[in-house]
């Protein structure tokens, strides 16, 4: 008896549709790509129990001939290439023709289509076979409709997800298609109901706009970059904006929504120490290569590419990423530079001169202009009494130019604005003229957030994220080598005879980062030196914190133990040393700390995810006002 058979016919299609047919949206995607190659400006999609029911697409697109339209279902029928060669140079979306043969053969089909000037036609398809045609009056287009898929695959159908899920698919190719063809108007129905009407759209932001509203939209920003044979343009979440999932991300290559997790990586790469952990941005990214570097037959329902050099389209996009979100901060930090302004003082009363120009000093980082507006009494500072002579305030100047040490805005530095008052009581500086800059500091709020204007609005900078970060990048300069200080007298620290050996076998690393330890007992450490700017009490929780990592992080290779060890020292001094939150800061200590953020790279977040910078809109503040 002869054990293998070949299959009949019908049962080879309902096998081979599992390649073409996964769920309800992989049939949504291939009506959807036929309509829109037939240049339709009009797509209508209509859902019924998540498309399990019923898919029907309608378009107002070329429609096809009576031939075509019985043609159309059977295997491996296509207008769109004549042989393998013409893969290489293909255009449109669907190409393959095996589409409709498949789909016909797990549900039951339903085609009416009329090209312009002729009579049009109906044609029903059922479990692959054909069942009807007629001739019928209609519009001009091709209106299209599956019912009960996989209704003669009972095992298939038993493996589809909740309705929820399956329409979550649907919902979110109808975005991905939507983004990629703006001259389309796109309407979606499901269950009767309008869920979406997407008229055309002048432009992707617009298109964003309608989709997710502006509170979405206003959050996104243009993004671009260019290699040779390559470009990337498209929209990014800015690092006050993210999700909980990556159902926001979307990739196009010339145009075809595609799925591909390198690339993912790559673009969360852009983001590194940008977001929280586990959150992830929104973005819409079009990559636009030369035909022949990309192959677009890689997957079977083509929603997969394979680049010829993935390798520079990944560090493209990683690259545009941070560029495009370092740009952002500091366009929020800086309008036009306002530190490199030029810096014009009063004399004082008696002087021979009435104004004494300081532009030929070589200095670039003044009060900004909320510096100037304090000293006009608009502000809620206690400034001296006595009014600052020339010298004095450049010695202030000089003091914030040159204020580039990873330790300067430690906690000597910060206090009341008190230095030079009289009975303490606030007067107005006459000695700063204002500026016309855009940008200036509103004041401290809650001794906890710096609050900026600017022309689009608020920005809160968190003190503490922010020295935090700043203090982290300028130690990471020296990642080895750091000097500490001595004691005058040792710190004892007590701890189990586990967590002293952990500590003396990292005895070298701890010497590298400013902490001398010596064992002087069982359970007994002494510590004679400490990194600068550092408390007692800190210093103690900074050890038990690194025996904590090195016990949960022993089995790492060396060197990546080694990296991360050095990290995470760098990112719990950086909290030490840094600014707290209840720290009153004097307005020169606000200038400065703003200017070096604006130095730094990963401006946006601090070490332990929190963000250092929140925008609020003048839209955004406008609307709690009912104002708009």
């Amino acid at each position: 008896m002869n054990i293998i058979k070949v299959l009949p016919p019908e049962e080879a299609k309902k096998i081979a549709a599992g390649e073409i047919v996964e769920r309800p949206a992989s049939v949504v995607k291939e009506l959807f790509e036929n309509s829109i190659d037939a240049d339709s400006t009009q797509i209508s999609i209509y859902i019924e129990n998540a498309g399990k029911k019923l898919i029907r697409v309608v378009d107002n697109g070329c429609g096809m001939s009576h031939e075509d339209a019985k043609t159309c279902f059977d295997n491996h029928a296509t207008s769109k290439i004549k042989s393998l060669k013409d893969l290489e140079q293909i255009s449109t979306f669907g190409f393959r023709g095996e589409a409709l043969a498949s789909i016909s053969s797990v549900s039951q089909v339903n085609l009416t289509t009329k090209k312009k000037d002729t009579v049009g036609i109906s044609i029903e398809y059922e479990n692959g076979n054909f069942v009807s045609k007629k001739e019928i009056a209609c519009a001009d287009g091709t209106d299209l409709q599956i019912k009960n898929l996989f209704y003669n695959v009972p095992v298939r159908q038993k493996f589809l997800k909740h309705d929820e899920t399956e329409w979550n698919k649907i919902q979110n190719l109808f975005y991905a298609i939507s983004l990629s063809n703006l001259k389309i108007h796109f309407k979606l129905f499901h269950n009767g109901n309008m869920v979406s009407n997407l008229p055309i759209a002048k432009n992707i932001a617009e298109r964003t706009t309608q989709i997710w509203g502006h509170e979405t939209s206003e959050n996104l920003v243009p993004i671009s970059g260019e290699r040779t044979g390559l470009r990337i343009t498209g929209l990014i979440s800015n690092h006050n904006f993210w999700r909980y999932g990556r159902h926001s991300i979307f990739f196009f290559v010339n145009n075809r929504w595609i799925k591909n997790s390198e690339l993912s990586k790559a673009l969360m790469k852009g983001y590194r120490n940008v977001l929280p952990p586990a959150r992830f941005p929104s973005s819409i990214l079009f990559i636009e290569t030369d035909k022949d570097l990309v192959d677009i037959n890689f997957h079977p329902r083509k929603e997969e590419v394979r680049f010829s050099k993935p390798g520079v389209v990944e560090k493209l996009i990683e690259t545009s990423v941070s560029e495009t979100l370092n740009q952002i901060i500091s366009n929020q930090l800086s309008s036009k530079d306002p530190f490199k302004q030029p810096v014009v003082a009063k004399a004082m009363p008696g002087s021979p001169s009435d104004k004494i120009s300081l532009d030929n000093r070589p200095f670039e980082r003044p009060f900004d202009a909320a510096q100037k507006r304090f000293a006009q009494g608009e502000r809620y500072y206690d400034l001296p009494e006595e009014t600052y002579n020339l010298r004095q305030k450049a010695e202030l100047f000089n003091r914030v130019e040159n204020n580039i040490s990873p330790f300067a805005l430690s906690k000597v530095s910060i206090g009341t604005a008190s230095k030079g008052c009289s009975n303490g009581k606030p007067q107005k500086n006459e000695n700063i003229a204002p500026e016309n800059n855009r940008f200036k500091i509103i004041g401290q709020l809650l001794k906890t957030y710096i609050v900026i204007e600017n022309d689009e609005g608020l920005l809160l900078i968190d003190q503490h994220a922010a020295h935090e970060r700043i203090l982290y990048e300028k130690y990471l300069k020296n990642f080895e080598q750091k000097d500490g200080i001595a004691l005058l007298f040792p710190e004892i620290i007590r701890m189990s005879e586990h967590q002293i050996d952990l500590v003396i076998k990292q005895k070298t690393f701890f010497g590298r980062q400013g902490i001398e330890i010596e064992k002087i007992g069982p359970t007994e450490l002494a510590l004679k030196t400490s990194p600068p700017k550092i408390e007692s009490q800190s210093l103690k929780e900074l050890i038990f914190e690194v025996i904590e990592f090195v016990e949960e992080n022993e089995g790492l290779e060396e060197e990546v133990f080694r990296k991360k060890l050095n990290e995470h020292m760098h990112g719990q001094i950086a909290c030490k040393m840094a600014i707290k939150a209840g720290d009153e800061l004097t307005p020169e200590t606000m200038t400065s700390l703003i200017s070096d953020l604006q130095q730094v790279d990963n401006r946006f977040i601090c070490v332990h995810g929190r963000p250092t910078t929140w925008k609020m809109t003048k839209t955004e503040i406008e609307k709690c006002f009912r104002r708009r």
